[in-house]
């Protein structure tokens, strides 16, 4: 008996065509769209709209684009309450010369000429129109890697700084400055509940010897470069302790650096010994998060502005919290409305100290 022929497994219908035509069109869409979209991000990084930072390396892919101040014959186009900014990345380069060695590598120094590194490496800026002027300084930085790229996306007034213990620490300020943050390093002070609250290993204590304290300090000053200064923090009682806090003010002076003092001081004593060291230190007004709610932050923020129209300036701290940091993106993009004009610390520093 012959066999019956097997039939095929497969039989194609023309739903089987339109469905090929369908498959064969979406993977030419989709290659159409990565060629886009690259050939877009590579112009994005020619023209500077665009710039790819690698921690590891601090390698930056992309066209800085430096302006300039505007000529004096531009100034007639500017309205009375305009203040003109240098460009992102228009920070100075590290300078070898402001740089000596330590046992533990390179670490600022005042070069030859006088230069000091809270003045060469601060974001230039000039104000115009007399507007009250506001400073912020963000801090914590450096060890939440999510947190801290989004607080580089500031406007590039504000001042960020790191914590000493953040992986990485020069890429993140060599970050900030490429985009056209002034740099600061958080400085571990002896905190008012020690030793419950431990400041780290490289933390500056009062029951330390002056020795101990000034290698704590190098160990940190070696772990970046290009930075303005320190950062104290809110709840620090290392100044309430007189010849301690002097010496390490003279030390921070004689690197050319500049510090903030998260909240005044406690004592006349301590206020006295900052005023007679001609240190470029300034005391912060208002802790912006100290109650890191919406409605905390506005408050602080709103006090903050009160006490810059009352006394031309005014200085604030904010931790780098998520919320913190949504919230000073939408409030600095207010600043010309609420009268105000946001400044580097630096540039309140400035007028003050040599």
């Amino acid at each position: 008996m012959a066999s019956k022929p097997s039939k095929p497994s497969f039989i194609p219908t023309p739903w089987h065509a339109v469905m090929w035509l369908l498959l064969s069109a979406c993977l030419v869409l989709l290659v159409a769209l990565w060629y886009s979209g690259a050939h877009d991000a590579g112009v994005a990084l020619e023209k500077g709209r665009r710039m790819v930072i690698t921690l590891s390396t601090g390698e930056i892919q992309g066209r800085k684009v430096s302006g300039k101040v505007p000529s004096p014959d531009a100034e007639a186009v500017l309205r009375p309450d305009e203040a003109v900014l240098s460009s992102s990345g228009g920070l100075e380069a590290v300078n070898p010369h402001m740089l000596e060695e330590s046992e533990f590598g390179k670490i600022p120094t005042i070069d030859p000429e006088g230069n000091k590194s809270w003045r060469y490496y601060s974001r230039p800026f000039q104000h115009r129109g007399g507007l009250p002027m506001v400073a912020v300084i963000v801090g914590g930085l450096g060890q939440n890697k999510a947190v801290a790229e989004s607080a580089l996306r500031l406007p590039p007034d504000m001042t960020l700084s790191f914590s000493p213990y953040a992986k990485e620490l020069d890429s993140w300020v060599k970050s900030a400055r490429a985009v056209g943050h002034e740099a600061m390093l958080d400085l571990p002070l002896e905190p008012n509940d020690y030793p419950a609250t431990d400041p780290g290993p490289y933390g500056i204590l009062s029951m330390q010897t002056v020795e101990a304290n000034e290698k704590s300090l190098e160990r940190m000053m070696a772990s970046a470069q290009a930075y303005v200064g320190f950062l104290a923090p809110y709840n620090e009682n290392f100044s309430e302790h007189n010849q301690s806090f002097k010496l390490l003010l003279q030390k921070v002076n004689n690197h050319g650096l500049m510090m903030v003092i998260a909240r005044e001081p406690h004592k006349t004593e301590t206020r006295t010994i900052m005023d007679d060291s001609n240190m470029p230190a300034v005391v912060a007004d208002v802790w912006v998060d100290e109650d890191p709610s919406e409605g905390g932050i506005s408050e602080r923020l709103a006090t903050l502005e009160q006490i810059a129209k009352k006394r031309g300036y005014a200085i604030g701290i904010a931790h780098g919290l998520p919320i913190t940091i949504e919230h000073l993106r939408t409030w600095s993009a207010q600043a010309a409305e609420k009268g105000i004009v946001l400044v580097p610390v630096t540039f309140i520093a400035k007028p003050r100290f040599s």
